[in-house]
């Protein structure tokens, strides 16, 4: 649930705290070739559709006025994961359970009224979307990827009536994988080749006010 926003002239302020439930399946799995042949296993913790574990959701967001048709915009959120592991593990020859990470995600820009009769705006800034190597609560072992990614951010929106679609396609500047908390201290595998990160993504959004 989301605070009121604390007004300001030409902008506002809007604090958020929520909870994410643990309702996603963690233990989706698929074949895994082993040189003694294929068996099933869990699929990477990137691809399934939940963490296995409860999180705090904590959020600011607001914008602020520069000129007439022109705002500067800020949004974050950071993901509180308390749960340190599941009984999952990282693949059928290892023993090490799967970590329940906090993440997070930031945005900052500028929004600009291109054809304001139209309801038609456009918008340009930076996306930082990320996870961390340790919780701020909670333990952090387990085998998690870490690392953050930064795009740059365009967008568009046309808004009519009462409602009102979006565009963003944001589109990789830089990334990097970190090492995690079994890695840094040289702990037993997996480590290696943790695949590839995001090119660049698209979200395509519709609000109706009521």
């Amino acid at each position: 649930m989301a605070g009121g926003p604390r007004r300001r002239r030409g902008g506002n302020l809007a604090l958020g705290l929520g909870v994410k439930a643990a309702t996603g399946e963690n233990t989706v799995e698929g074949d895994v070739g082993l040189p003694t042949g294929t068996v099933q296993a869990p699929d990477h913790p990137g691809i399934q559709l939940g963490d296995g574990g409860w999180g705090v959701i904590l959020e600011v967001q607001g914008f602020q006025r520069l000129a007439q048709g022109l705002i500067a915009y800020l949004y974050g959120h950071y993901q509180l994961s308390p749960r340190e592991q599941t009984s999952v593990t990282i693949s059928p020859i290892s023993t090490m359970r799967r970590s329940v990470p906090d993440v997070y995600d930031a945005r900052l820009g500028l929004a600009y009224a291109v054809w304001p009769s139209a309801g038609i705006s456009a918008s340009l800034g930076a996306r930082l979307d990320g996870m961390p190597v340790r919780d701020l609560i909670g333990g952090s072992e387990g085998y998690r990827d870490p690392g953050f990614i930064l795009y740059l951010d365009p967008g568009a929106s046309v808004s009519w009536g009462k409602e009102t679609a979006t565009l963003s396609v944001p589109v990789r500047l830089h990334g990097e994988f970190e090492k995690n908390v079994n890695d840094l201290r040289g702990g037993p595998g997996p480590h290696g080749d943790r695949g590839d990160l995001a090119r660049y993504l698209v979200f395509l959004g519709y609000a109706r006010r009521f």
